[in-house]
């Protein structure tokens, strides 16, 4: 599965005021007030003049809150955090790789921390398991968590573009590439509908990165059966994979079928209908899903 490294350094990335409010325990509104009294603010501001603290900031904001715990006043805790040298401070704002952690930065429209999250957890564990065990599950509790969001912030909206992102940086670093535009077809295509077409870019990008050349096709669930039949009859694809797909697909993949038998098909999800036929493999998870298209992809031979 890939592991990339996408983007910062996590433990350099200057962090937003809400991000380290949570951190050391105080509220946004504390620590610009011992910015403007002791002068113990960050060190960064970016375009827009946003805030941004860096590791060295941080360590600092530890320390005074230290000091003033033994019942020093908070000026003269500052006053020493401030003239402490650098090399005697503890630095330390790795972010913590949890849907937790996710859900918090995505609700405090913190996109810093949200892409670090993300970031990390692709460069630690590849994209299919932090899809699987990070992103996903965090994107299932925001969507069914009711909450009341300012204007223009939508949690959902947010952590799928920001998920979109990172999918494209993986493909983006794969030495096979898709582009529709130079109409090749692929080897691979994956119909996906609309409400689960996150997992189908997951999906592609890792077979890119296995070099099968992958798109994907999506739409809303009740075009997507017709969709499969009417790019399959006009294609020269090798493959299809079908995620989630609905009721009926059983009726278009025994059409598929029969106007091109050598077609290997697959229908990948929990909850997807059961068709038995020597030419559809029925399987659970993306994982399961990467390993057996390699593994056919392998026999395969392109023209050049």
């Amino acid at each position: 599965m890939p592991k990339v490294t996408l983007g910062h350094c996590v433990d350099e990335l200057p962090l937003t005021v809400a991000s380290v409010a949570r951190k050391i325990g105080v509220s946004p509104s504390t620590l610009r007030t011992w910015e403007r009294r002791y002068g113990l603010g960050p060190s960064v501001r970016t375009i827009g003049a946003h805030r941004r603290y860096t590791a060295i900031d941080i360590a600092r904001l530890e320390r005074m809150c230290a000091l003033m715990a033994t019942g020093i006043s908070a000026a003269d805790a500052a006053h020493q955090a401030l003239a402490e040298n650098e090399d005697a401070l503890n630095v330390d704002v790795t972010v913590t790789v949890s849907k937790g952690a996710l859900i918090d930065a995505i609700n405090a429209q913190d996109t810093v921390v949200a892409r670090s999250i993300l970031d990390r957890a692709i460069a630690t564990d590849g994209l299919v398991h932090a899809w699987t065990h990070v992103i996903c599950p965090a994107l299932a509790i925001i969507e069914d968590r009711p909450q009341v969001s300012s204007p223009g912030h939508a949690p959902r909206v947010m952590l799928r573009q920001l998920a979109l992102r990172a999918i494209q940086q993986v493909a983006g670093s794969a030495d096979t590439q898709f582009c529709p535009a130079e109409g090749v077809v692929p080897d691979v295509v994956i119909a996906v509908p609309t409400e689960s077409v996150i997992s189908g870019h997951v999906l592609a990008a890792a077979l890119q990165w296995e070099g099968v050349l992958t798109g994907v096709l999506s739409t809303s669930v009740r075009r997507l059966s017709s969709a499969c039949e009417d790019y399959v009859a006009g294609s020269a694809v090798r493959a299809l994979i079908i995620i989630d797909g609905p009721d009926d697909v059983c009726g278009s993949v025994q059409r598929i079928q029969a106007d091109t038998p050598d077609l290997a098909v697959y229908l990948v999800g929990d909850d997807t209908p059961c068709l038995l036929s020597a030419h559809v493999t029925r399987l659970h998870t993306l994982p399961a899903t990467v390993a057996e298209i390699v593994e056919i992809a392998a026999r395969w031979s392109r023209p050049d």
